[in-house]
């Protein structure tokens, strides 16, 4: 653990390095400043991939990340049943969709080429390059316009069981951690909840207890724990922030109980 904090080190990449090489080189750089149990718990790493429109100059970054933040794409209608009840006539979305369009490239107006030596039209890709133990999912429930702000109140359709069609969407397929990871799942463990509006609400969180992949679900409202689930925040457009953690063995995937 990180008993001295070392002085700040500029990262030098080189062109002929691998990305193996680099993403061994930031992470080290990372824990050296902030090796904790919390780190080897939460934290995994992005790739982020830079190409200049002009000159096809490629910047990557290799950065540490405690939880993907993931934007909630316009859904549709129809009834469905996720992790909580079924519901009908609620505008839904499935996770894997908010996790593809986490990866989708996106174009930055000006961002500076150091081969051009000059601000140029670029795009940008993320990818998970080293995921965690936990993998904490944030849900981007509030959106902000001028001086309007708004919560997002679509249902996310979020699995039991993240597999290799959730992963794969957003891992790098050049990372061979990543590829190790693509092959595991994860199991959703516990759900942060809010419910009201940008002007006021309330926090509720509901988790697993069971052993193993027992399904026992408890409602934690402040001071109060509950066995009976909270039919408000049972909807799926109160969920919040997912929690998944790596699991080993198989059992059967599908939608959890709640």
């Amino acid at each position: 653990r990180v008993k001295k904090t070392p002085p700040y080190e500029q990262i030098e990449d080189k062109e002929t390095d691998t990305d193996e090489v680099k993403s061994r080189r930031w992470w080290k750089n990372y824990a050296d400043r902030n090796d904790s149990v919390l780190v080897d718990t939460f934290a995994g790493q992005l790739k982020s991939v830079v190409t200049c429109r002009k000159c096809g100059h490629i910047s990557t970054a290799f950065d540490p990340f405690w939880d993907l933040s993931l934007p909630i794409i316009s859904g549709s209608s129809k009834s469905s049943s996720s992790y909580y009840y079924s519901s009908s006539g609620r505008q839904k979305v499935e996770l894997k969709d908010c996790l593809t369009k986490f990866c989708d490239e996106e174009e930055l107006e000006a961002y500076y080429c150091s081969k051009c030596k000059k601000h140029r039209q670029s795009t940008k890709k993320l990818s998970v390059f080293k995921f965690p133990n936990v993998l904490v999912i944030h849900l981007k429930r509030f959106e902000f316009r001028g001086y309007s702000r708004s919560k997002i109140q679509t249902h996310v359709v979020a699995p039991k069981r993240l597999e290799r069609e959730h992963l794969s969407v957003i891992a790098d397929i050049k990372s061979a951690s990543a590829k190790n990871h693509i092959n595991c799942s994860y199991g959703l463990y516990a759900i942060a909840n809010h419910m009201g509006t940008c002007n006021g609400g309330h926090y509720k969180a509901h988790a697993n207890i069971g052993p193993g992949i027992q399904d026992d679900w408890r409602c934690f409202n402040d001071s109060r724990v509950s066995s009976t689930l909270d039919t408000s925040a049972g909807q799926g457009s109160s969920a919040y922030v997912l929690f998944y953690r790596k699991i080993a063995g198989n059992y059967s995937s599908g939608l959890s109980k709640m």
